[in-house]
């Protein structure tokens, strides 16, 4: 008898109290979820950079496989330090990852031995922060397209082919 009342007994409680109770099965999963607060130390204006929204490396042929170089300025509008690397946004581009970046331009006064091009993805421009008053601060450094080396196959004449750049910025 006081088995079968024990057995009412839990079955008006489960009724009553909702089914709080689940009987598991070999495998089970829940949800754990928590709140992370603090732990972003920087400020999201601390970060910034300004970049072209297009630039145009002109034609290439068969017999100019080169571009001329371009140059582009990179503001630096955050508030720190920092190191800004470009890259593609499509890392299967085949055509301009034949991208390259350097410094200073090639001229008939300064030893571009020294002042080499590197290839997308490996160069890199360091931006001073802005100085006290100023919002902004700036370098500059020269692009060129370089199929050379390219040893895929284009078919027909392309127009306005292009790609899209990704700017990386850094604290440095």
């Amino acid at each position: 008898m006081k088995r079968v009342v024990l057995y009412t007994l839990l079955f008006i409680c489960s009724i009553i109290f909702g089914n709080s109770f689940v009987l598991a099965s070999n495998n089970q999963s829940m949800t754990v979820e928590v709140d992370l607060i603090g732990f972003n130390t920087s400020s999201s204006d601390e970060i910034g950079i300004e970049v072209p929204d297009y630039v145009d490396l002109g034609e290439l042929t068969n017999s100019k496989k080169t571009s001329s170089e371009e140059g582009i300025w990179i503001n630096n509008t955050g508030r720190i330090d920092l190191r800004v690397t470009p890259i593609l946004n499509d890392p299967d581009e085949e055509i301009f990852k034949y991208l390259y970046f350097r410094k200073q331009q090639q001229t008939s006064t300064n030893n571009t031995d020294l002042i080499t091009f590197k290839k997308i993805g490996d160069y890199y421009l360091d931006i001073n922060k802005p100085g006290v008053g100023k919002t902004y601060s700036k370098e500059h450094c020269y692009l060129q397209l370089d199929l050379t080396d390219f040893t895929g196959i284009i078919n027909e004449d392309v127009d306005n082919y292009r790609t899209d750049v990704v700017f990386l910025a850094t604290a440095r």
